[in-house]
């Protein structure tokens, strides 16, 4: 038994790890020590994921701004060509007078679903054209009222006024023909008018 034991004993002592290796060896256990500091402390300053989704949601805000002013610059003539194909077609369609009168107070006052007051286009759009009355329609999903007027020749128009909404804002004063009717727009009062005819 005594001599397993010295056996032993004199195994380990020509198999200790000299001074050099040791120095190594303790190098290495201070840079893992180093490496392993160094990925806690990164660990501390990752942002809480509450933080990241905040971000993550500013900035898909921002570039939804950012789209949606592109879009409505680009837009303008659009809105204006889908308004001016809607004011065609209800003006081909040619439907009868709901409300008949020869008066925008009284049209206004009959057409009381409106969130708005009727009014007269300005001389340079109303000039000699007779008022004969109106019917509920809308504009882009807007209640609009559409209103039949006809001058001197019995030459039938549809006026159609809607409230400027943050969509049809952006159309400017133009002509535009669509489906062979020739529509005039523009903005009066916190409203858009359309003016149709029947192009020849």
């Amino acid at each position: 038994m005594v001599d397993i034991d010295r056996s032993v004993k004199t195994y380990y002592e020509q198999n200790q790890l000299s001074e050099e290796q040791l120095q190594k060896l303790a190098a290495m256990q201070d840079k893992a020590t180093t490496a392993q500091q160094k990925v806690s402390t990164a660990q501390q300053h990752v942002p809480p994921k509450q933080w990241l989704r905040r971000s993550a949601l500013a900035v898909a805000s921002i570039m939804v701004a950012v789209l949606l002013f592109i879009v409505s610059g680009q837009n303008d003539v659009g809105i204006a060509e889908r308004v001016a194909q809607e004011v065609a077609m209800n003006h081909n369609k040619a439907l009868a007078v709901e409300y008949q009168t020869d008066s925008y107070d009284v049209l206004s006052q009959r057409m009381n679903k409106l969130d708005f007051k009727l009014r007269a286009p300005t001389a340079a759009f109303n000039e000699g054209l007779a008022l004969i009355g109106g019917r509920y329609c809308s504009i882009q999903g807007e209640l609009a009222a559409q209103i039949k007027m006809v001058d001197e020749t019995g030459r039938v128009y549809t006026l159609y006024q809607t409230r400027s909404n943050e969509m049809l804002q952006v159309i400017n004063a133009d002509r535009i023909q669509s489906a062979q009717v020739n529509i005039r727009l523009w903005h009066e009062q916190g409203l858009l008018f359309a003016l149709a005819e029947t192009g020849e």
